[in-house]
């Protein structure tokens, strides 16, 4: 139920520098209206000059759950949309998963955040 993310963040100028890589997950097809950008995870990189680091998300399918109309707790089977940026109107990258098998209803005590490595 976890789903990698990696991707490779560079400073490519000649000066030290930060940055925010922010994930971002779209459930397209979900039963109830859902936002069009949901933040599941971020990490701020220290990057010297010419540094390129990798950023891994271990995004656990819990992150994607949502009260159906019967108020239930659940996350349901479906493609979603994974964007990763600098801010949720600067995505550089993105990529889509697909949920397979029966809708899972979970208490809100199961949700686990985003686990993010940096290597």
């Amino acid at each position: 139920d976890v789903v990698g993310i990696a991707l490779d963040v560079a400073n490519t100028g000649d000066r030290d520098g930060e940055e925010v890589v922010q994930l971002y997950l779209r459930d397209e097809f979900a039963s109830s209206s859902r936002p069009a950008k949901q933040l599941a995870g971020f990490v701020r990189l220290a990057l010297r000059a010419g540094e390129t680091r990798r950023v891994t998300f271990h995004l656990d399918l819990s992150q994607l759950g949502f009260y159906d109309p019967r108020m239930r707790f659940v996350v349901e089977p479906g493609s979603v949309e994974v964007q990763v940026g600098a801010s949720s109107e600067d995505i550089r990258q993105s990529a889509r998963f697909e949920i397979r098998g029966e809708l899972r209803e979970l208490s809100t005590a199961e949700i686990v955040p985003t686990r993010v490595e940096t290597s």
